[in-house]
């Protein structure tokens, strides 16, 4: 008995009964239809998906002659920008860094607000005052010597 068919053994299975040659052919005939639409549907796809990687590849080939005659153009501008930028503004940034970690090391609560944009400006802080020493407090004053009377 099975147990997911408890009726089962009540109802008999249907003998199979055997074909005709004429519904072999027809069978084959409807097979061979759907082959045939499969077969087209698939040569469709193949032939879209040729037709668009194709397009791509000639969009891309464009933009990529575009930006290298951009390029070609913007190069010396770029060059005249970088050699302005590394002859008059990095000189001014380190002196001001270097101004703004001395003056932390006199006033240490400025250190983590100077800290927060150490990332940002690593190569312009100098290495030695990384951590600034103590400032030094002034001597205490002395009280006056007593005169002897």
């Amino acid at each position: 008995m099975d147990s997911t068919d408890p009726q089962g053994e009540l109802i008999p299975a249907p003998a199979p009964t055997p074909l005709t040659m004429e519904e072999l052919r027809d069978e084959q005939e409807i097979l061979y239809g759907q082959y045939q639409t499969l077969h087209t549907l698939l040569l469709a796809t193949l032939t879209a998906l040729i037709v668009m990687a194709l397009g791509v590849s000639l969009f891309i080939g464009k933009q990529t002659r575009i930006v290298r005659h951009q390029l070609e153009e913007q190069r010396p501008l770029v060059g005249k920008l970088a050699s302005d930028y590394q002859k008059n503004s990095e000189p001014l940034i380190g002196n001001f860094v270097r101004q703004l970690q001395g003056f932390a090391a006199v006033h240490r609560d400025f250190q983590p607000i100077l800290e927060k944009y150490r990332n940002g400006l690593f190569h312009y802080f100098a290495a030695n005052v990384s951590h600034p020493p103590a400032p030094v407090a002034p001597a205490p004053a002395r009280a006056p010597a007593a005169k002897p009377k």
